[in-house]
């Protein structure tokens, strides 16, 4: 099969949260589908800019690194996007463990449904077992950060944006027309963020307290909130 996903990883401070990152996704992405795969570092203060160079040159697929000034996550993906010329797109946050054969999954929903043009990872229909009808997807009115996307999604004019604060959520609200959706059932993703336990509940406590990633809403077993709180914009 013809590699046709671009793999991108946008990456601001959080150091920790990135390793664990890409460290997951070296080992469980297929990689025959991948035609590239970069990490976007847009002017991180902390080690970020010393450590990722040395841990993409360790991994199994090395990413190409991308160091430049600080930029909003739409930003950095649409100019992403105005470079390649892959089918499709996959952006996988910092903050995000991905489980084995997410992306095959992904993409078969896609070319199934080509109606839609963004489609979600992050949980909003949580299942205990994969489907046995196969996977398929429940319209949103906007999905979270990670996801796999059509890149014509992204050929039209840039909405006009709040400087660096411009979220992909606020994209999607300024730009009408997309078809936007998360899979269904849910795959399993772990935000490193919302552990409850160590070392990450620490992590993530002290990158608020530095600036570097707002607080969220506490977590809601109902799963009803999730598919709002990430790139809300206040």
């Amino acid at each position: 099969m013809t590699p046709s996903v671009d793999l991108m990883v946008p990456a601001y401070n959080r150091w920790a949260f990135t390793e664990a990152c890409l460290t997951n996704l070296d080992a469980v992405t297929d990689w025959s589908l991948i035609r590239e795969f970069i990490v976007y570092n847009a002017g991180s203060s902390d080690p970020t800019r010393q450590k990722l160079d040395p841990l993409a040159k360790s991994l199994g697929r090395n990413p190409m690194v991308v160091h430049m000034p600080p930029m909003s996550v739409t930003d950095v993906l649409v100019k992403h996007v105005m470079g390649t010329s892959s089918e499709f797109v996959a952006k996988i946050d910092n903050d995000t463990i991905v489980p084995p054969g997410w992306l095959p999954v992904m993409l078969d929903v896609l070319r199934r449904h080509p109606e839609v043009d963004l489609l979600g990872i992050e949980a909003h229909y949580p299942v205990d077992a994969p489907p046995r009808g196969g996977y398929g997807y429940k319209i949103a009115p906007f999905i979270g950060g990670i996801g796999v996307f059509r890149r014509t999604a992204f050929e039209g004019p840039m909405p006009k944006g709040r400087d660096i604060y411009f979220g992909f959520t606020e994209w999607q609200d300024k730009t009408p027309g997309l078809v936007k959706g998360w899979i269904y059932p849910a795959l399993t993703v772990c935000l490193l963020d919302r552990l409850p336990f160590e070392p990450w509940a620490s992590l993530s406590a002290d990158y608020v307290r530095k600036g570097w990633q707002r607080p969220w809403p506490k977590y809601d077993p109902s799963q009803k909130i999730l598919w709002s709180w990430k790139w809300r914009i206040s």
